[in-house]
């Protein structure tokens, strides 16, 4: 079984502690945009605002739209 990478959140990566981070995906240095398997050490909530796709969730298949 291949090893799952882990993102972790790094509240400390602009200076000062935060507890919330916003920002679009297009200006996320290695963001996952391909189908690699990988885990999250923190919640994410992502809006989607065109496009449509699958998004596999503990592998449960969503389709998403806008």
């Amino acid at each position: 079984m291949p090893k799952v990478k882990t993102y972790h959140f790094l509240p400390c990566k602009y200076g000062l502690e935060l507890l919330l981070d916003i920002r679009r995906i297009e200006a996320l240095n290695r963001y996952v945009l391909n189908n690699t398997l990988h885990k999250l050490s923190f919640y994410e909530i992502i809006f989607i605002e065109e496009g449509t796709g699958i998004f596999t969730l503990d592998e449960n298949k969503i389709k998403i739209a806008p």
